[in-house]
């Protein structure tokens, strides 16, 4: 039976937003907080609720229209003057969008695979030596998340699954 808790949710979206705070070397302060977080919550929260429904690739598929949206008035109201911002922006909030739908599937350690792809499409948009140190506090936290995660899912199928994410969490 697949988690479809709240707790599960916000675990992974405090895990991608502090992921998030790797895209510090690419755009501006004024964008990361004005537009990044609300946006990257936003898509969260919208997939978080359709998740909730059991629909998990409806929620990929909403959350990463809301993260679109969301980036196309981060690129009208930003301009060039903040750099690459609309395209931080879709990538943090529809890697967010797709770590909350896998967290809610059959195979709940997925989600760290999207937390891993906000932090790499940081490096690949301009972020240079603040992704470091982000990278190992998003590994930490993705272990707390995995926990909360994996307590979930076991309520419900009374079976572990720590292959998967040793070798994700090797990866990040």
């Amino acid at each position: 039976m697949p988690t479809r808790s709240l707790l599960t949710a916000v675990a992974v979206t405090v895990t991608c937003l502090v992921a998030s705070a790797s895209y510090a070397g690419a755009i501006t302060m004024a964008a990361l907080l004005l537009g990044l977080v609300p946006s990257l919550v936003v898509s969260a929260s919208v997939a978080a609720a359709v998740a909730r429904l059991g629909r998990p690739r409806a929620a990929a598929a909403v959350g990463v229209s809301a993260a679109l949206g969301a980036a196309e008035i981060v690129n009208l109201v930003s301009g060039n003057s903040n750099g690459p911002a609309a395209r931080s922006t879709f990538a943090a909030a529809g890697f967010t969008a797709l770590a909350v739908a896998a967290a809610s599937t059959r195979f709940p350690t997925l989600f760290l695979a999207p937390v891993c792809g906000v932090v790499m499409a940081a490096l690949a948009l301009g972020a240079g030596a603040e992704v470091q140190l982000v990278a190992v506090v998003t590994a930490v936290l993705s272990v707390v998340a995995l926990a909360v995660v994996e307590g979930r899912r076991r309520r419900w199928s009374q079976r572990p699954t720590g292959r998967v994410a040793a070798v994700v969490l090797a990866l990040l």
